[in-house]
């Protein structure tokens, strides 16, 4: 009898314990999206705003069946909150004025202002378990693509107001590119290049109507985020006319107007800075979102409260000066190094697969952990399947896959083309947005290669 009780008591231990772990990994997929508005919350005083009463949800903007059904389960989920939902607000009213009018100029829907309520909880400062950071929850490559800098100790997807303007210039792309609403927010969510090779599946199959085409598509998005446009669904149901209360304000101390500016020759320890012009070190980073560590690094522009700029330089140089006996004085460890790409290297993307990890990574291209962290601005050792990470090597990495099939090349004559150099952050897609009428597919033939492309690297462009 008490073997058999043994037994069973091991089977129901094993049997809760697969169950704990198939809820974690359910859970860890929708971490960011699930709590980004309890988050919220936890970043402002309810006392500082009257709490929104949650509407009834009305007409969505997705109204297929499949739609629906896929937005009431986040409804079910109960992510979002009266209390949350209004701290949410609070937080975005500082910068839903500006999104607005950026909106408006690029000629996009309004629709599109409740992306970063539902990625980030408009948190500036928020960094997703995917990697992506800030407002928009913009991926590493994509922000430096859109102009943004990002290196140790400093990330411009952290500033609400230049991360705002890449990402609706990303928007803006994307719709041109996909022509359609639907698919430039699932490019958004998901990433450009999911959606691409979902859509290429989708040519030689054929579908029952338009609804089975589109289920067809989101089954081959990345599990992870392929749920957030539903999330952004349901909010276009809180706010159908698209308008959000502008009597919820929190006055936080982030402040992005009126600002003096200049660029640092050095680094510089927010400490040191701090103490040497009689500010608080809070004042410093608050004005200064882009910094995410301890210490400034050089060759950055950095904001501090409205003075006289020759002041403010002035008082900037002498800080770098007396930097380092004002360090001894308040005790301020010496910054650990950290390691840069070679001088000559070459970028290559790695799509994470089942199994990846980043110790498994760093060996396959022969970089250490720390650099991989680094590059892609990793705070954990955490990394999802689909996740892209950038990899700096001395050679070019050759493929272990093969390539997809290349067009049919077209020889270009003496004189009916120009030439481009592959900078740094460059793409075809990127390098063909240069060029009036030109496609990825009409590069790729010119100059007889697949959708690889190395720095340095010379194409062909035909004259139109």
């Amino acid at each position: 009898m008490s073997s058999t009780f043994s037994t069973r008591t091991v089977h129901i231990f094993f049997a809760c314990f697969l169950t704990l772990q198939l809820c974690i990994q359910k859970a860890s997929a929708q971490f960011s999206r699930d709590t980004v508005f309890t988050l919220a919350l936890s970043a402002v005083s309810p006392t500082s705003y009257p709490e929104l009463k949650l509407p009834e949800p009305k007409t969505f903007l997705l109204k297929d069946s499949f739609s629906l059904i896929e937005t009431r389960m986040w409804m079910a989920r109960k992510a979002v909150n009266s209390s949350s939902l209004t701290a949410t607000i609070a937080l975005g009213n500082n910068y839903l004025t500006d999104i607005t009018r950026l909106l408006t100029t690029h000629n996009l829907p309004l629709s599109y202002q409740l992306i970063p309520l539902c990625l980030s909880g408009m948190q500036y400062n928020f960094y997703g378990p995917d990697g992506r950071a800030g407002l928009w929850q913009l991926p590493h490559l994509v922000a430096i693509r859109y102009g943004l800098v990002l290196k140790p100790g400093f990330d411009q997807r952290l500033d609400p107001d230049k991360s705002t303007r890449a990402a609706i210039r990303y928007l803006a792309d994307l719709r041109t590119e996909f022509g359609d609403d639907t698919l430039a927010l699932l490019a958004f969510f998901n990433g450009e290049g999911a959606v691409r090779a979902a859509l290429s599946k989708t040519a030689s199959m054929r579908f029952k109507d338009a609804s089975s085409r589109q289920v067809f598509i989101f089954s081959q998005l990345p599990s992870s985020t392929r749920h957030d446009i539903f999330l952004w669904n349901y909010l276009t149901g809180i706010f159908p006319d698209n308008n959000i209360p502008t009597n919820i304000i929190h006055p936080n101390n982030l402040s992005l107007t009126k600002r003096d500016s200049t660029q640092l020759e050095q680094s510089i320890n927010a400490d040191v800075l701090a103490k040497l012009l009689n500010v608080s070190k809070t004042e410093i980073l608050a004005s200064n979102p882009s910094i995410t560590g301890n210490r400034i690094p050089k060759d950055v522009t950095i904001f501090l409260s409205k003075q006289t700029n020759d002041s403010l330089i002035t008082q900037i140089q002498s800080a770098q000066a007396k930097q380092d006996s004002i360090r001894q004085a308040v005790k301020i460890k010496q910054p650990v190094k950290v390691s840069k790409p070679p001088e000559n290297y070459h970028n290559t993307m790695h799509t994470v697969k089942q199994g990846d990890n980043l110790g498994r990574i760093a060996m396959q291209y022969g970089v250490s952990l720390q650099q991989l962290k680094e590059w892609n601005n990793l705070k954990s050792d955490r990394i999802n399947v689909g996740q892209q990470l950038i990899v700096y090597t001395k050679e070019p990495v050759k493929n272990k896959t093969p390539e997809k099939a290349t067009p049919t090349p077209t020889v270009l004559e003496p004189g009916t083309y120009s030439e481009y150099t592959v900078k740094q952050g460059d793409s075809l897609w990127s390098i063909s947005r240069q060029f009036p009428g030109v496609t990825v597919e009409d590069i790729m033939r010119w100059n007889n290669i697949g959708e690889r492309i190395d720095i340095g690297q010379v194409l062909k462009i035909k004259k139109q």
